[in-house]
């Protein structure tokens, strides 16, 4: 389970930085790209818009390059508490029923934030290749690579592909000696990212034949450096399947709640009002007690007020899936009448089981952007280890995109909190208008953002998402280089269609031109 949840956590990192890649691009390409003339400009000579500039372009990359930072958060965060859980179980720090028991809820929390997670950057990265029009359909605009619809990986023609691999070889190698950590602590550490979930992989199919992590160190890589065609780089697609199926996962993780919630019901009040709920469900004692919710007076700017409206709704629907349960395998609402078996009921809520995992999911991805973002304000770095080299004005740009994350799904998922009370309509309409304002404050910074990831041009294989924005001539040079442009009839003409149409020629010779 251990190896499981290790490669979940890792998922959901790669979830942010592939992300941020398809974002970078679609932005970039955004910001120098001109189209559409303004009809009330009468100067002599009228100058089109930046595409990024139209409000409906904001709308669709904005939030994606948020979310890419929140996951980023959120697996920092699942990885400090598996790398805490390896070291207990390394130095026998803790019992191994307590171990035990949070190996249980990382894994069932994972479930769901792999779920979620893959699923938003899956339809992002898409959603990035229709922002850049035709240019996004291009090979050579990154693009395809990334969502999986691309069988040829552009990799740079200068450099040979098992570079990659060798690398990770080498690297590998020198941390045999240096460290016991599994191979996925080994590789967080490279330079080449895609390669994280095929070793992983590739360590689960060899799992029967390794002893040790030394071992797992060398063999892995060495195996992906001869056979890299098996595990093709890029293609996040099938991370939505990887690892369980993202449908799949959410019952695991509604599971757990369930459980938990009861217990928790049934509890005497002797442990608290948390009733020994572990961390990430301690939002069960707020949300139960009485009346909230709502964006408060301050315009919803209010870190708080969000994690208590999106905290509120996870309860809300988890608590409903518990009765609408209680009720089938008691035999209220059951069929005609009658009792229904656990099974059966189970099977008959399964779409609500969705709702509420990506409910508790995206409260608990919320939950570790706003400790990061806090985490910033008393003077860590991003990364969580320094201190004090964060200015003011970069941590207002990453509270704006908390903002921005946190009302984008609100706005995409209103009727929740409409049908539960969480919201009035009236402050509905105010959070659309509060996303609006978002999308225009966070325009500024965009491409900032998109550098602070610190992609190379050789990282992102892109025409489109040049670092120097001259996509035009990348556009040209990269026509030049394929072999097709090379010659004036395309390979197979005369053997297929030059015959064909001389039959057609022949036959219009003695047709009437009327």
């Amino acid at each position: 389970m251990y190896i499981c949840t290790q490669v979940r956590a890792i998922i959901v990192v790669h979830s942010a930085r592939e992300l941020s890649k398809a974002a970078t691009i679609a932005i970039r390409y955004s910001a120098v790209r001109h189209q559409g003339y303004d009809a009330d400009d009468s100067g002599p000579v009228k100058r089109e818009h930046q595409i990024l500039d139209y409000p409906s372009q904001q709308y669709r990359l904005l939030p994606l390059l948020a979310a890419s930072i929140g996951f980023f958060f959120c697996g920092r965060a699942v990885q400090a508490l598996l790398a805490e859980t390896e070291q207990a179980l390394l130095l026998g720090k803790k019992g191994q029923a307590e171990v035990g028991q949070q190996m249980g809820k990382a894994h069932a929390s994972l479930a769901g934030l792999k779920s979620l997670c893959t699923t938003i950057a899956a339809e992002g990265i898409e959603d990035c290749r229709k922002c850049c029009g035709g240019h996004g359909y291009l090979a050579c605009s990154g693009l395809p690579e990334l969502s999986g619809i691309s069988s040829f990986p552009s990799l740079s023609p200068s450099l040979p592909p098992f570079l990659p691999f060798f690398v990770v070889f080498i690297r590998s190698f020198t941390l045999v000696f240096s460290s016991l950590s599994s191979l996925c602590r080994a590789l967080y550490w490279l330079p080449h990212p895609i390669l994280y979930i095929s070793c992983a992989h590739c360590r689960l199919a060899l799992r029967p034949f390794l002893s040790c992590s030394q071992i797992q160190c060398l063999i892995i890589p060495l195996f992906l450096s001869f056979f890299p065609s098996l595990f093709p780089a890029g293609n996040f697609l099938q991370q939505c399947t990887v690892e369980g199926d993202n449908v799949l996962l959410t019952q695991q993780t509604t599971g757990y709640l369930l459980k938990s919630y009861i217990k928790w019901r049934m509890g005497d009040g002797s442990e608290g009002e948390r009733g020994g709920l572990d961390e990430d469900l301690w939002y069960f004692a707020s949300a139960s007690q009485g009346e909230g919710g709502g964006l408060g007076r301050e315009g919803g700017r209010d870190v708080q007020i969000i994690l208590d409206l999106f905290s509120r709704r996870a309860y809300a629907l988890l608590e409903r899936l518990a009765l609408k349960l209680q009720g089938l395998t008691e035999g209220e609402g059951g069929k005609e009448g009658g009792v229904m078996s656990q099974g059966a009921a189970w099977k008959s809520v399964l779409v609500d089981v969705m709702f509420v995992s990506k409910a508790h999911s995206l409260y608990t991805i919320l939950r570790h952007f706003a400790a990061g973002l806090q985490g910033l304000k008393e003077g860590w770095d991003v990364s969580g280890v320094g201190g004090g080299r964060e200015g003011g004005a970069f941590v207002a740009v990453i509270e704006r995109l908390f903002f921005l994350f946190a009302y984008y799904h609100l706005s995409r998922e209103t009727g929740d909190f409409l049908e539960l009370g969480l919201l009035s309509p009236k402050e509905a309409g105010r959070a659309r208008e509060e996303l609006d304002v978002l999308l225009q404050a966070v325009r500024p910074d965009a491409v900032g953002l998109c550098d602070g990831w610190d992609w190379s041009d050789f990282e992102l294989k892109s025409t489109l998402g040049r670092w120097d924005g001259k996509y035009e001539l990348a556009l040209l040079e990269s026509a030049k280089r394929e072999p097709l442009n090379h010659q004036e009839v395309v390979g197979g003409w005369d053997r297929t269609w030059q015959p064909q149409w001389k039959v057609e020629e022949q036959g219009q010779a003695g047709w009437a031109k009327l």
